[in-house]
Protein backbone atom coordinates (compact mmCIF):
# COMPACT_ATOMS: atom_id res chain seq x y z
CA UNK A 1 0.00 0.00 0.00
CA UNK A 2 1.26 3.63 -1.12
CA UNK A 3 1.36 6.14 2.16
CA UNK A 4 1.84 9.68 2.18
CA UNK A 5 5.15 10.79 2.91
CA UNK A 6 6.87 13.85 3.98
CA UNK A 7 7.48 16.37 1.03
CA UNK A 8 9.26 19.33 2.40
CA UNK A 9 10.35 20.53 5.84
CA UNK A 10 8.04 22.71 7.49
CA UNK A 11 8.76 26.06 7.85
CA UNK A 12 8.47 26.08 11.49
CA UNK A 13 11.74 23.63 11.52
CA UNK A 14 14.08 26.57 12.05
CA UNK A 15 16.91 24.48 12.34
CA UNK A 16 16.70 23.18 8.78
CA UNK A 17 15.53 26.08 7.31
CA UNK A 18 17.93 28.38 9.22
CA UNK A 19 20.73 26.77 7.55
CA UNK A 20 19.86 27.55 4.05
CA UNK A 21 20.31 31.71 4.80
CA UNK A 22 23.43 31.18 6.49
CA UNK A 23 24.98 28.55 3.95
CA UNK A 24 27.57 30.09 1.15
CA UNK A 25 26.38 27.81 -1.73
CA UNK A 26 22.81 28.69 -1.14
CA UNK A 27 23.21 32.25 -0.68
CA UNK A 28 22.72 33.51 -3.99
CA UNK A 29 19.18 31.52 -3.98
CA UNK A 30 18.41 32.76 -0.63
CA UNK A 31 19.44 36.38 -1.73
CA UNK A 32 17.28 36.52 -5.04
CA UNK A 33 14.19 34.66 -3.12
CA UNK A 34 14.10 37.62 -0.37
CA UNK A 35 14.95 40.22 -3.07
CA UNK A 36 11.83 38.88 -5.33
CA UNK A 37 9.74 38.90 -2.35
CA UNK A 38 10.65 42.83 -1.38
CA UNK A 39 10.21 43.66 -4.84
CA UNK A 40 6.47 42.43 -4.85
CA UNK A 41 5.13 42.57 -1.14
CA UNK A 42 4.08 46.49 -2.25
CA UNK A 43 2.75 45.75 -5.28
CA UNK A 44 -0.60 44.96 -6.40
CA UNK A 45 -1.51 41.28 -7.21
CA UNK A 46 -1.78 40.89 -11.21
CA UNK A 47 -5.22 41.21 -12.64
CA UNK A 48 -6.63 38.54 -14.88
CA UNK A 49 -9.32 40.29 -17.13
CA UNK A 50 -11.71 38.67 -19.53
CA UNK A 51 -10.24 40.81 -21.92
CA UNK A 52 -7.27 39.68 -21.96
CA UNK A 53 -8.75 35.61 -21.59
CA UNK A 54 -10.75 36.63 -24.98
CA UNK A 55 -6.94 37.52 -26.91
CA UNK A 56 -6.41 33.74 -27.53
CA UNK A 57 -9.81 33.27 -29.66
CA UNK A 58 -9.60 37.07 -30.70
CA UNK A 59 -6.19 37.41 -32.34
CA UNK A 60 -4.52 33.97 -31.45
CA UNK A 61 -2.23 35.69 -28.37
CA UNK A 62 -1.61 33.78 -25.33
CA UNK A 63 1.18 35.92 -23.95
CA UNK A 64 -0.53 38.77 -22.20
CA UNK A 65 -2.74 36.35 -20.31
CA UNK A 66 -0.35 34.00 -19.32
CA UNK A 67 2.43 36.47 -18.20
CA UNK A 68 0.03 37.79 -15.75
CA UNK A 69 -1.56 34.34 -14.72
CA UNK A 70 2.57 32.88 -13.91
CA UNK A 71 3.52 36.33 -12.55
CA UNK A 72 0.59 35.83 -9.56
CA UNK A 73 2.50 32.15 -8.98
CA UNK A 74 5.96 33.42 -9.18
CA UNK A 75 5.43 35.76 -7.32
CA UNK A 76 3.75 33.54 -4.16
CA UNK A 77 6.52 31.32 -4.62
CA UNK A 78 8.47 33.92 -3.79
CA UNK A 79 6.43 35.65 -0.80
CA UNK A 80 5.59 31.72 0.42
CA UNK A 81 9.86 30.65 0.53
CA UNK A 82 11.16 34.10 1.65
CA UNK A 83 8.58 33.75 4.95
CA UNK A 84 10.13 30.03 5.46
CA UNK A 85 13.45 31.73 5.48
CA UNK A 86 12.60 34.73 7.45
CA UNK A 87 10.21 33.42 9.53
CA UNK A 88 8.80 36.77 10.57
CA UNK A 89 5.38 37.15 9.62
CA UNK A 90 5.85 39.96 7.82
CA UNK A 91 4.85 38.21 4.37
CA UNK A 92 1.56 36.34 5.58
CA UNK A 93 -0.93 38.82 5.21
CA UNK A 94 0.13 39.05 1.47
CA UNK A 95 0.13 35.50 0.67
CA UNK A 96 -3.58 34.88 1.95
CA UNK A 97 -4.25 37.98 -0.41
CA UNK A 98 -2.46 35.94 -3.08
CA UNK A 99 -4.52 33.06 -2.82
CA UNK A 100 -7.77 34.32 -2.13
CA UNK A 101 -7.53 36.01 -5.63
CA UNK A 102 -6.30 32.10 -7.35
CA UNK A 103 -9.72 30.86 -5.62
CA UNK A 104 -11.04 33.70 -7.60
CA UNK A 105 -10.20 32.69 -10.73
CA UNK A 106 -12.84 30.80 -12.63
CA UNK A 107 -10.36 27.82 -14.09
CA UNK A 108 -7.28 27.56 -13.43
CA UNK A 109 -6.09 26.12 -16.44
CA UNK A 110 -5.03 29.05 -19.10
CA UNK A 111 -6.91 30.14 -22.39
CA UNK A 112 -4.87 27.91 -24.81
CA UNK A 113 -5.55 24.73 -23.05
CA UNK A 114 -9.81 25.47 -22.40
CA UNK A 115 -10.80 23.44 -25.74
CA UNK A 116 -13.95 21.26 -25.33
CA UNK A 117 -16.54 19.26 -27.29
CA UNK A 118 -14.56 19.05 -30.11
CA UNK A 119 -15.47 22.61 -31.74
CA UNK A 120 -12.87 24.29 -34.34
CA UNK A 121 -10.75 27.21 -32.88
CA UNK A 122 -12.82 29.87 -35.32
CA UNK A 123 -16.15 29.25 -33.80
CA UNK A 124 -15.35 29.54 -30.45
CA UNK A 125 -16.87 31.64 -27.85
CA UNK A 126 -13.94 33.53 -26.21
CA UNK A 127 -15.03 32.88 -23.02
CA UNK A 128 -15.87 29.68 -23.30
CA UNK A 129 -18.53 27.11 -21.08
CA UNK A 130 -15.95 24.90 -19.26
CA UNK A 131 -18.17 21.56 -18.69
CA UNK A 132 -16.02 20.06 -16.92
CA UNK A 133 -13.13 20.76 -14.59
CA UNK A 134 -10.23 21.47 -16.89
CA UNK A 135 -7.32 19.77 -15.81
CA UNK A 136 -3.61 20.77 -17.73
CA UNK A 137 -0.59 21.39 -17.35
CA UNK A 138 -1.06 24.57 -15.23
CA UNK A 139 -4.06 23.90 -13.44
CA UNK A 140 -2.33 20.97 -12.11
CA UNK A 141 0.93 23.05 -11.65
CA UNK A 142 -1.71 25.39 -9.40
CA UNK A 143 -2.71 22.52 -7.44
CA UNK A 144 0.76 21.28 -6.63
CA UNK A 145 1.12 24.85 -5.43
CA UNK A 146 -1.62 25.16 -3.19
CA UNK A 147 -0.56 21.66 -1.37
CA UNK A 148 3.01 22.66 -1.04
CA UNK A 149 2.09 26.12 0.79
CA UNK A 150 -0.06 23.60 3.11
CA UNK A 151 2.73 21.02 3.40
CA UNK A 152 5.20 23.68 4.62
CA UNK A 153 2.95 26.03 6.31
CA UNK A 154 -0.62 25.15 7.17
CA UNK A 155 0.14 25.07 10.84
CA UNK A 156 0.67 29.19 10.76
CA UNK A 157 -1.82 30.17 7.86
CA UNK A 158 -4.60 28.20 10.51
CA UNK A 159 -3.25 30.41 13.73
CA UNK A 160 -4.51 32.86 11.00
CA UNK A 161 -7.74 31.41 9.48
CA UNK A 162 -8.41 27.54 10.01
CA UNK A 163 -11.35 28.18 7.32
CA UNK A 164 -8.33 29.05 4.39
CA UNK A 165 -7.03 25.68 5.42
CA UNK A 166 -10.04 24.44 4.79
CA UNK A 167 -10.72 26.14 1.55
CA UNK A 168 -7.38 25.55 -0.12
CA UNK A 169 -8.25 21.85 0.56
CA UNK A 170 -11.57 21.90 -0.73
CA UNK A 171 -10.72 23.89 -4.01
CA UNK A 172 -8.14 21.63 -4.87
CA UNK A 173 -10.16 18.68 -4.22
CA UNK A 174 -12.85 19.99 -5.86
CA UNK A 175 -11.05 21.40 -9.08
CA UNK A 176 -8.06 18.72 -9.48
CA UNK A 177 -8.78 15.59 -7.80
CA UNK A 178 -12.24 14.96 -7.94
CA UNK A 179 -12.69 15.32 -11.63
CA UNK A 180 -9.55 12.86 -12.39
CA UNK A 181 -11.27 10.38 -9.86
CA UNK A 182 -14.44 10.53 -11.08
CA UNK A 183 -13.41 10.35 -15.18
CA UNK A 184 -9.74 10.09 -15.37
CA UNK A 185 -9.97 8.86 -19.24
CA UNK A 186 -12.23 11.98 -20.40
CA UNK A 187 -8.45 13.80 -20.44
CA UNK A 188 -6.26 12.85 -23.58
CA UNK A 189 -3.07 13.27 -21.01
CA UNK A 190 -4.55 10.47 -19.20
CA UNK A 191 -3.35 8.33 -22.44
CA UNK A 192 0.57 8.87 -21.61
CA UNK A 193 1.41 10.34 -25.29
CA UNK A 194 4.01 13.21 -24.23
CA UNK A 195 4.98 15.21 -21.39
CA UNK A 196 1.46 16.31 -20.42
CA UNK A 197 1.14 12.98 -18.56
CA UNK A 198 4.46 13.13 -16.09
CA UNK A 199 3.93 16.70 -15.80
CA UNK A 200 0.21 17.04 -14.77
CA UNK A 201 0.27 13.31 -13.14
CA UNK A 202 3.54 14.09 -10.70
CA UNK A 203 2.17 17.66 -9.83
CA UNK A 204 -1.23 15.38 -9.28
CA UNK A 205 0.14 12.79 -7.14
CA UNK A 206 2.19 15.05 -4.71
CA UNK A 207 -1.29 17.37 -4.77
CA UNK A 208 -3.17 14.13 -3.27
CA UNK A 209 0.29 13.38 -0.81
CA UNK A 210 -0.74 16.76 1.06
CA UNK A 211 -4.44 17.04 0.64
CA UNK A 212 -5.10 12.80 1.42
CA UNK A 213 -2.31 12.92 4.41
CA UNK A 214 -5.55 11.80 6.77
CA UNK A 215 -6.79 9.04 4.19
CA UNK A 216 -4.13 6.61 3.23
CA UNK A 217 -6.58 4.79 1.35
CA UNK A 218 -7.73 6.97 -0.56
CA UNK A 219 -4.07 8.24 -1.74
CA UNK A 220 -3.23 4.72 -1.93
CA UNK A 221 -6.15 4.49 -4.33
CA UNK A 222 -5.27 7.49 -6.42
CA UNK A 223 -1.88 6.58 -6.96
CA UNK A 224 -2.65 3.52 -8.39
CA UNK A 225 -4.93 5.26 -10.71
CA UNK A 226 -2.73 7.29 -11.94
CA UNK A 227 0.27 4.48 -12.44
CA UNK A 228 -0.89 3.17 -15.83
CA UNK A 229 -0.80 7.17 -17.87
CA UNK A 230 2.81 6.99 -16.19
CA UNK A 231 3.52 3.77 -17.30
CA UNK A 232 2.72 4.14 -20.61
CA UNK A 233 4.80 7.25 -21.04
CA UNK A 234 7.96 5.10 -20.22
CA UNK A 235 6.76 2.08 -21.78
CA UNK A 236 6.27 4.16 -25.18
CA UNK A 237 9.59 6.38 -24.32
CA UNK A 238 12.85 5.32 -26.70
CA UNK A 239 14.52 2.75 -25.08
CA UNK A 240 17.86 5.46 -25.79
CA UNK A 241 16.28 8.09 -23.33
CA UNK A 242 16.41 11.08 -26.31
CA UNK A 243 13.73 13.28 -25.86
CA UNK A 244 12.28 14.02 -29.55
CA UNK A 245 10.44 17.22 -28.20
CA UNK A 246 13.62 18.75 -28.09
CA UNK A 247 16.12 19.68 -25.24
CA UNK A 248 14.08 22.35 -24.43
CA UNK A 249 10.76 19.64 -23.22
CA UNK A 250 13.40 17.90 -21.80
CA UNK A 251 12.89 20.29 -19.03
CA UNK A 252 9.38 19.44 -18.92
CA UNK A 253 9.00 15.68 -19.22
CA UNK A 254 11.77 13.27 -17.98
CA UNK A 255 12.12 15.38 -14.55
CA UNK A 256 8.71 15.61 -14.15
CA UNK A 257 8.55 11.55 -14.68
CA UNK A 258 11.33 11.88 -11.84
CA UNK A 259 9.37 14.15 -9.86
CA UNK A 260 6.24 11.18 -10.13
CA UNK A 261 8.55 8.46 -9.86
CA UNK A 262 10.42 9.93 -6.54
CA UNK A 263 7.08 10.32 -5.04
CA UNK A 264 6.33 6.34 -5.50
CA UNK A 265 9.71 5.86 -4.07
CA UNK A 266 9.01 7.83 -1.23
CA UNK A 267 5.09 6.48 -0.68
CA UNK A 268 6.72 2.45 -0.96
CA UNK A 269 9.78 3.08 1.42
CA UNK A 270 12.00 2.29 -1.72
CA UNK A 271 9.97 -0.86 -3.29
CA UNK A 272 8.96 1.10 -6.31
CA UNK A 273 11.77 2.29 -8.33
CA UNK A 274 13.24 2.63 -11.92
CA UNK A 275 16.33 4.68 -10.79
CA UNK A 276 18.61 1.80 -11.76
CA UNK A 277 17.23 1.11 -15.36
CA UNK A 278 19.21 1.98 -18.17
CA UNK A 279 16.47 3.75 -19.81
CA UNK A 280 16.06 5.98 -16.75
CA UNK A 281 19.94 6.89 -16.81
CA UNK A 282 20.21 7.26 -20.37
CA UNK A 283 17.14 10.02 -19.84
CA UNK A 284 19.33 12.39 -17.48
CA UNK A 285 22.78 11.73 -19.93
CA UNK A 286 20.70 12.99 -22.95
CA UNK A 287 20.19 16.98 -21.33
CA UNK A 288 24.21 16.27 -20.58
CA UNK A 289 25.17 15.71 -23.95
CA UNK A 290 22.40 18.94 -25.86
CA UNK A 291 23.78 21.56 -23.18
CA UNK A 292 26.25 23.80 -25.51
CA UNK A 293 27.30 26.07 -22.53
CA UNK A 294 26.76 27.65 -19.20
CA UNK A 295 23.68 29.42 -20.75
CA UNK A 296 22.16 27.52 -24.16
CA UNK A 297 21.74 23.89 -24.84
CA UNK A 298 21.21 23.05 -28.64
CA UNK A 299 17.59 24.32 -29.81
CA UNK A 300 15.66 21.65 -31.71
CA UNK A 301 12.12 21.55 -32.00
CA UNK A 302 10.05 23.81 -29.83
CA UNK A 303 12.86 25.73 -27.69
CA UNK A 304 13.38 29.12 -26.56
CA UNK A 305 15.01 30.98 -24.26
CA UNK A 306 18.07 30.62 -22.39
CA UNK A 307 18.83 28.38 -19.63
CA UNK A 308 15.48 27.37 -17.54
CA UNK A 309 16.68 24.10 -16.42
CA UNK A 310 15.26 23.32 -12.80
CA UNK A 311 18.82 22.27 -11.40
CA UNK A 312 17.55 21.10 -8.44
CA UNK A 313 15.12 18.66 -9.61
CA UNK A 314 18.47 17.39 -12.36
CA UNK A 315 20.22 17.09 -9.53
CA UNK A 316 17.98 14.81 -7.05
CA UNK A 317 17.42 12.71 -10.33
CA UNK A 318 20.68 11.88 -11.05
CA UNK A 319 21.31 11.45 -7.39
CA UNK A 320 18.83 8.45 -8.11
CA UNK A 321 20.06 7.30 -11.21
CA UNK A 322 23.66 7.56 -10.17
CA UNK A 323 24.83 9.76 -13.22
CA UNK A 324 27.23 12.12 -11.92
CA UNK A 325 27.58 14.18 -14.88
CA UNK A 326 24.19 15.38 -14.48
CA UNK A 327 24.95 16.46 -11.21
CA UNK A 328 28.00 18.20 -12.17
CA UNK A 329 25.65 19.93 -15.01
CA UNK A 330 23.32 21.07 -12.36
CA UNK A 331 26.32 22.53 -10.24
CA UNK A 332 27.46 24.65 -13.08
CA UNK A 333 24.51 26.25 -14.18
CA UNK A 334 23.94 26.90 -10.28
CA UNK A 335 27.45 28.48 -10.15
CA UNK A 336 26.98 30.82 -13.06
CA UNK A 337 23.49 31.97 -12.92
CA UNK A 338 20.52 32.03 -10.46
CA UNK A 339 17.29 32.18 -12.03
CA UNK A 340 14.64 32.51 -9.34
CA UNK A 341 11.75 31.79 -10.06
CA UNK A 342 11.84 29.65 -13.23
CA UNK A 343 9.16 29.71 -15.62
CA UNK A 344 6.14 28.02 -15.06
CA UNK A 345 8.24 26.44 -11.46
CA UNK A 346 5.19 26.96 -9.27
CA UNK A 347 6.97 25.47 -6.16
CA UNK A 348 8.36 22.41 -6.46
CA UNK A 349 11.68 23.19 -8.70
CA UNK A 350 12.63 26.10 -5.70
CA UNK A 351 12.09 23.95 -2.82
CA UNK A 352 14.43 20.85 -4.29
CA UNK A 353 17.15 24.07 -5.44
CA UNK A 354 17.06 24.58 -1.60
CA UNK A 355 17.07 21.27 -0.30
CA UNK A 356 19.71 19.87 -2.87
CA UNK A 357 23.16 20.09 -2.36
CA UNK A 358 26.48 20.49 -4.84
CA UNK A 359 28.91 18.07 -5.02
CA UNK A 360 32.54 19.89 -5.27
CA UNK A 361 33.90 17.06 -6.05
CA UNK A 362 32.60 16.64 -9.66
CA UNK A 363 33.12 18.39 -12.94
CA UNK A 364 31.26 18.94 -16.18
CA UNK A 365 32.95 16.72 -19.01
CA UNK A 366 34.55 18.58 -20.99
CA UNK A 367 34.77 15.23 -23.85
CA UNK A 368 32.08 13.31 -25.24
CA UNK A 369 30.58 11.73 -28.09
CA UNK A 370 27.47 9.91 -28.10
CA UNK A 371 24.88 9.17 -30.15
CA UNK A 372 21.06 7.96 -29.89
CA UNK A 373 20.16 5.48 -32.25
CA UNK A 374 16.26 4.91 -32.00
CA UNK A 375 15.98 8.66 -32.12
CA UNK A 376 18.88 9.60 -34.37
CA UNK A 377 20.67 12.02 -32.88
CA UNK A 378 24.53 12.41 -32.39
CA UNK A 379 26.30 15.03 -29.79
CA UNK A 380 29.72 15.76 -29.65
CA UNK A 381 31.43 17.90 -27.29
CA UNK A 382 35.86 18.38 -27.73
CA UNK A 383 37.33 21.39 -25.36
CA UNK A 384 34.78 24.11 -26.31
CA UNK A 385 33.54 22.39 -29.98
CA UNK A 386 29.55 21.01 -29.81
CA UNK A 387 28.62 19.17 -32.89
CA UNK A 388 25.22 17.67 -32.86
CA UNK A 389 23.34 16.36 -35.41
CA UNK A 390 19.46 14.73 -36.09
CA UNK A 391 17.45 12.25 -37.80
CA UNK A 392 14.20 11.06 -37.03
CA UNK A 393 11.43 12.07 -38.65
CA UNK A 394 8.79 15.03 -39.14
CA UNK A 395 6.01 13.78 -36.79
CA UNK A 396 7.53 14.23 -33.84
CA UNK A 397 6.02 15.64 -30.81
CA UNK A 398 6.43 19.53 -30.71
CA UNK A 399 8.11 19.06 -34.59
CA UNK A 400 10.17 21.03 -37.11
CA UNK A 401 10.52 20.05 -40.37
CA UNK A 402 14.68 19.60 -39.81
CA UNK A 403 15.64 16.02 -40.18
CA UNK A 404 19.10 16.49 -41.08
CA UNK A 405 19.80 19.34 -39.29
CA UNK A 406 23.61 20.02 -37.99
CA UNK A 407 24.34 22.55 -35.36
CA UNK A 408 28.25 23.87 -34.72
CA UNK A 409 29.30 26.03 -32.31
CA UNK A 410 32.96 26.56 -30.85
CA UNK A 411 33.13 28.23 -27.56
CA UNK A 412 29.91 29.19 -27.07
CA UNK A 413 29.47 30.72 -30.27
CA UNK A 414 27.52 29.17 -33.19
CA UNK A 415 28.87 28.88 -35.96
CA UNK A 416 25.42 26.85 -37.66
CA UNK A 417 22.37 27.03 -35.31
CA UNK A 418 19.02 25.69 -34.82
CA UNK A 419 16.71 28.78 -34.21
CA UNK A 420 14.20 27.18 -31.62
CA UNK A 421 10.66 28.21 -31.56
CA UNK A 422 9.85 31.74 -31.61
CA UNK A 423 6.85 33.22 -28.40
CA UNK A 424 3.77 30.60 -28.57
CA UNK A 425 0.73 31.90 -30.37
CA UNK A 426 -2.27 29.78 -31.44
CA UNK A 427 -0.73 29.39 -35.11
CA UNK A 428 2.02 27.40 -33.29
CA UNK A 429 -0.44 24.66 -32.21
CA UNK A 430 -2.96 24.98 -35.39
CA UNK A 431 -2.57 23.20 -38.78
CA UNK A 432 -0.75 26.35 -40.17
CA UNK A 433 2.49 25.70 -37.89
CA UNK A 434 4.62 25.36 -40.74
CA UNK A 435 4.02 28.62 -42.12
CA UNK A 436 6.08 30.08 -39.26
CA UNK A 437 9.25 30.19 -39.96
CA UNK A 438 11.32 28.58 -37.17
CA UNK A 439 8.96 25.69 -37.10
CA UNK A 440 9.36 25.46 -41.30
CA UNK A 441 12.13 23.41 -43.25
CA UNK A 442 13.01 27.11 -44.79
CA UNK A 443 14.65 28.09 -41.38
CA UNK A 444 16.71 24.66 -41.00
CA UNK A 445 20.07 23.66 -42.97
CA UNK A 446 19.07 20.82 -45.10
CA UNK A 447 18.89 21.64 -48.55
CA UNK A 448 15.32 23.01 -49.78
CA UNK A 449 14.84 22.13 -53.88
CA UNK A 450 12.94 24.78 -56.17
CA UNK A 451 12.01 26.37 -53.05
CA UNK A 452 10.10 24.06 -51.54
CA UNK A 453 11.32 22.42 -47.99
CA UNK A 454 11.01 19.31 -45.96
CA UNK A 455 7.47 18.75 -44.83
CA UNK A 456 5.65 17.54 -41.69
CA UNK A 457 4.45 14.04 -41.34
CA UNK A 458 6.34 10.33 -41.32
CA UNK A 459 8.80 10.66 -43.33
CA UNK A 460 12.12 10.30 -41.84
CA UNK A 461 16.07 9.29 -42.18
CA UNK A 462 15.89 5.99 -44.11
CA UNK A 463 19.37 5.48 -42.87
CA UNK A 464 21.07 6.39 -39.99
CA UNK A 465 25.14 5.55 -39.21
CA UNK A 466 27.35 7.18 -36.77
CA UNK A 467 30.92 6.00 -35.71
CA UNK A 468 34.04 7.16 -33.84
CA UNK A 469 34.16 9.64 -30.89
CA UNK A 470 35.11 13.09 -30.06
CA UNK A 471 38.36 12.92 -31.71
CA UNK A 472 37.27 11.74 -35.30
CA UNK A 473 33.88 10.70 -36.42
CA UNK A 474 31.32 10.02 -39.02
CA UNK A 475 27.75 10.61 -39.51
CA UNK A 476 25.57 9.72 -42.97
CA UNK A 477 21.86 10.34 -43.19
CA UNK A 478 19.96 9.56 -45.70
CA UNK A 479 16.53 11.84 -45.76
CA UNK A 480 14.84 12.00 -49.53
CA UNK A 481 11.78 10.70 -47.97
CA UNK A 482 10.96 14.25 -46.03
CA UNK A 483 10.28 15.66 -49.13
CA UNK A 484 7.30 15.92 -50.92
CA UNK A 485 7.22 13.07 -53.42
CA UNK A 486 6.26 15.30 -56.41
CA UNK A 487 9.90 16.55 -56.32
CA UNK A 488 11.09 13.58 -58.00
CA UNK A 489 13.88 13.31 -55.35
CA UNK A 490 15.31 9.94 -55.48
CA UNK A 491 17.96 10.17 -52.81
CA UNK A 492 19.62 12.58 -50.70
CA UNK A 493 22.70 11.53 -48.52
CA UNK A 494 23.93 14.14 -46.03
CA UNK A 495 27.63 13.46 -44.22
CA UNK A 496 29.31 14.80 -41.51
CA UNK A 497 32.86 13.85 -41.30
CA UNK A 498 35.08 15.12 -38.34
CA UNK A 499 38.92 14.99 -39.28
CA UNK A 500 39.99 16.10 -35.43
CA UNK A 501 40.94 19.88 -37.59
CA UNK A 502 37.81 20.09 -40.22
CA UNK A 503 34.23 19.15 -40.00
CA UNK A 504 33.03 18.44 -43.63
CA UNK A 505 29.52 18.31 -44.42
CA UNK A 506 28.97 17.03 -47.90
CA UNK A 507 25.39 16.50 -49.28
CA UNK A 508 24.88 14.57 -52.63
CA UNK A 509 21.02 13.96 -54.38
CA UNK A 510 19.18 12.37 -57.35
CA UNK A 511 16.38 13.19 -59.10
CA UNK A 512 13.89 11.97 -61.88
CA UNK A 513 14.15 16.01 -62.57
CA UNK A 514 15.98 18.98 -62.60
CA UNK A 515 15.89 20.27 -59.14
CA UNK A 516 18.09 23.58 -57.88
CA UNK A 517 19.52 23.00 -54.45
CA UNK A 518 19.80 25.77 -51.85
CA UNK A 519 21.23 25.58 -48.35
CA UNK A 520 20.01 28.19 -45.39
CA UNK A 521 22.59 28.73 -42.38
CA UNK A 522 21.85 30.67 -39.89
CA UNK A 523 24.77 31.96 -37.60
CA UNK A 524 26.15 34.20 -34.81
CA UNK A 525 28.87 35.87 -36.55
CA UNK A 526 28.68 37.90 -40.09
CA UNK A 527 32.14 36.23 -40.81
CA UNK A 528 31.96 33.20 -43.15
CA UNK A 529 33.25 30.64 -41.20
CA UNK A 530 33.43 28.09 -43.75
CA UNK A 531 34.98 27.11 -47.49
CA UNK A 532 32.72 26.32 -49.98
CA UNK A 533 33.37 26.27 -53.63
CA UNK A 534 29.55 27.62 -54.53
CA UNK A 535 27.92 30.59 -54.76
CA UNK A 536 26.68 32.05 -51.68
CA UNK A 537 25.66 35.22 -50.30
CA UNK A 538 25.44 36.02 -46.40
CA UNK A 539 23.00 38.87 -45.08
CA UNK A 540 21.27 40.21 -41.62
CA UNK A 541 18.89 38.40 -40.01
CA UNK A 542 16.99 40.50 -37.55
CA UNK A 543 15.50 38.95 -34.49
CA UNK A 544 11.55 40.68 -33.36
CA UNK A 545 10.58 38.06 -31.81
CA UNK A 546 11.13 38.31 -27.52
CA UNK A 547 11.01 34.51 -26.84
CA UNK A 548 14.08 33.93 -30.20
CA UNK A 549 15.29 37.06 -28.85
CA UNK A 550 15.98 36.00 -25.67
CA UNK A 551 18.17 33.25 -26.23
CA UNK A 552 20.03 35.12 -29.65
CA UNK A 553 19.89 38.77 -29.31
CA UNK A 554 18.23 41.00 -31.79
CA UNK A 555 20.21 40.10 -35.01
CA UNK A 556 21.54 36.97 -36.18
CA UNK A 557 23.15 36.20 -39.64
CA UNK A 558 22.43 33.92 -42.76
CA UNK A 559 23.97 32.63 -45.38
CA UNK A 560 22.37 31.10 -48.37
CA UNK A 561 24.36 28.60 -50.57
CA UNK A 562 23.15 27.80 -53.94
CA UNK A 563 24.00 24.66 -56.48
CA UNK A 564 23.62 24.45 -60.19
CA UNK A 565 20.32 23.02 -61.56
CA UNK A 566 20.67 19.48 -62.41
CA UNK A 567 19.15 15.93 -62.02
CA UNK A 568 21.98 15.15 -59.48
CA UNK A 569 24.59 17.14 -58.14
CA UNK A 570 26.70 17.58 -54.49
CA UNK A 571 27.66 20.47 -52.25
CA UNK A 572 30.59 20.26 -49.13
CA UNK A 573 31.38 22.96 -46.66
CA UNK A 574 34.36 22.93 -45.11
CA UNK A 575 34.20 24.23 -41.41
CA UNK A 576 38.01 24.46 -39.87
CA UNK A 577 38.08 23.92 -36.46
Amino acid sequence: MFHPFKAFPRISEREIWGKLSSSAEKRPLVSAILSKAEEVLPLPIPQLTASQFMEYVRNGNRSRYEADYFARRINLSSLVLAEGLEYKGRFFDKIIDYIWAIFGEPVWCVPAHTRVGGEKLPLRDPLPTIEYEIVDLFAAETGIFMAMILEIMSDELAAVSPNLVARIKSEVTRRLLIPTEINLARYGWSRGKNNWTPWICSNLLWTANTIFADDPSRFDAYVRLLMPSVDHYYDSYPEDGCCDEGPGYWNLSPPKFFLFMEGLYRASDGAVSCFNDLKFKNMCTYIVDAWVDQNRNVRFADNGGRHTLNTGLLRAMCERADVPEGIALADMLDDCTTIFPKPHSAIIPPLFDLFTNHRPDLSFPRRSFNVYPKTQQLFMKRDGLFIAMKGGHNHEAHNHNDVGQFVIAQNGRFMALDLGSATYEQKTFSNNRYDLYPQSGLSHNPLVFNGIPQEAGKGHASLFEASGDENAFTCRLEISGCYPASLGLISYYRTLTYDGHTLTVHDEWKASVPLKPTMTLLHETPEQLFNCALPKTTESFPIHDDWLASNWGDMLYRTLITAPEATEGSLTLNFPL
